[in-house]
């Protein structure tokens, strides 16, 4: 270990919280100095271990020079990252002769290498914007050979001249890091070969093809929100699992589509928990909040989405009967307080419809209609965090 890691853990051991501790010379050059060729860095030293990202992007492309060495200064880490946009790195985990003969052979030689703590991090320019796909996950490994292909954004790897909390070094063994547009473009030598199903799939065969696709759009239906989709759904099913499927024409498929659509409004089709209700973020939020009320409100709707949801028609909401029948485990004026909470939140509407009895009174009872709103996805969740140094980039280079 060098004596500026051993100085460096002597600090670490030292110096409380919150304080700044000089960063090596050759570190702070070599950050400026990456920075200044257009490379995207963060600034490690978070969690138990210390790679973790102590700081976030916040809009910007790039997080400045500056706030980088600072925030490694107040974290006392030695420890950075460089974002892999436009960059892949091929990360040998076993350093072997095999592993990199097997790197150089598939992926050429780079002019930089980092030497790390577990084998060798080569360095190449992406040519396109697609990441590369050399392996399940960009995960290679056989025999005594470990290795993970890196590129792209949110993707970190320890930079040059990196230390981490442990001691482990990053130490380039070719000269320095150039500018990006000199290092060679990625290239897989040995692309994955496509995967040949054998023909033994059993495709339905002819005469129970019909019976089938009505099945399946009966179970599709339950979570699908159009008919579009629906045909959209059947199709593809058909092009995969019949047997002949240029035979079982697209019209076809549209009067079963039809059907099933029909029998869903009507409500005579049972989904067998399979069907899918659609909650914004926002909607949830809000009704988390109310006490007792909320969350009933939140299986009511649940439950009258499941039901009506493709409709649209007025419906009523009978408390009494539903807590006789039990769907819930509360009872007939926590169902009212439901109806009443999802009225107030714009979630359902209410009107009031008069009936008159035979003795000549007259009264009214209420119907509900769902207006939409907190279905779709058009509501996101935007994280609101208290914590200046939140996290959104997790890893840190190995």
């Amino acid at each position: 270990m060098s004596q500026d890691n051993r100085n460096r853990q002597g600090v670490l051991a030292e110096v409380p919280a919150q304080t700044t501790v000089d960063l090596p010379s050759k570190l702070v050059t070599e950050i400026g100095r990456l920075f200044n060729m257009g490379y995207r860095l963060v600034p490690l030293g978070k969690g138990a271990d210390g790679r973790r990202p102590s700081t976030m992007f916040r809009g910007q492309k790039r997080v400045p020079r500056d706030i980088v060495l600072r925030r490694m200064q107040e974290l006392g880490s030695h420890n950075y990252a460089v974002e892999l946009v436009g960059l892949v790195v091929v990360d040998v985990d076993t350093d072997t002769p095999e592993a990199h003969a097997y790197v150089e052979r598939r992926f050429g030689l780079s002019p930089f290498v980092v030497k790390s703590p577990k084998g060798a991090h080569y360095w190449y320019r992406l040519q396109g914007v697609a990441k590369p796909a050399v392996a399940a996950g960009n995960k290679i490994r056989f025999d005594s050979v470990a290795i993970d292909v890196k590129s792209g954004k949110n993707e970190l790897i320890a930079g040059p001249h990196a230390c981490r909390l442990d001691g482990g070094e990053y130490l380039p063994m070719s000269g320095s890091l150039p500018p990006m547009d000199r290092l060679p473009v990625f290239v897989d030598k040995e692309p994955p070969k496509a995967i040949v199903l054998p023909q033994t799939s059993v495709r339905a065969p002819v005469g129970t093809r019909n019976a089938l696709i009505t099945k399946k759009a009966a179970e599709f239906c339950g979570f699908l929100d159009t008919q579009e989709e629906l045909f959209e759904e059947l199709r593809t099913f058909r092009n995969a699992e019949l047997d002949q499927p240029e035979t079982f024409p697209d019209e076809e498929i549209r009067q079963i589509v039809r059907w099933a659509w029909r029998k869903r409004i009507e409500g005579k089709l049972a989904f067998k928990g399979r069907s899918s209700v659609k909650v914004s973020y926002d909607l949830a939020a809000e009704l988390a909040q109310i006490k007792n009320d909320g969350p009933n409100a939140m299986m009511l709707y649940i439950k009258v989405q499941h039901e009506h949801g493709a409709s649209r028609r007025w419906f009523s909401i009978d408390p009494a009967a539903m807590a006789t029948a039990k769907i819930f485990s509360f009872g007939r004026d926590a169902i009212a307080k439901a109806a009443k909470c999802l009225v107030e939140h714009g979630v359902l509407e209410r009107r009031e419809v008069p009936i008159l009895h035979e003795s000549g009174a007259r009264c009214f009872k209420y119907e509900y209609r769902l207006t939409g709103k907190g279905e779709g996805f058009n509501s996101y969740i935007i994280p609101r965090n208290q914590e200046r140094a939140f996290v959104v980039i997790e890893g840190g280079g190995s």
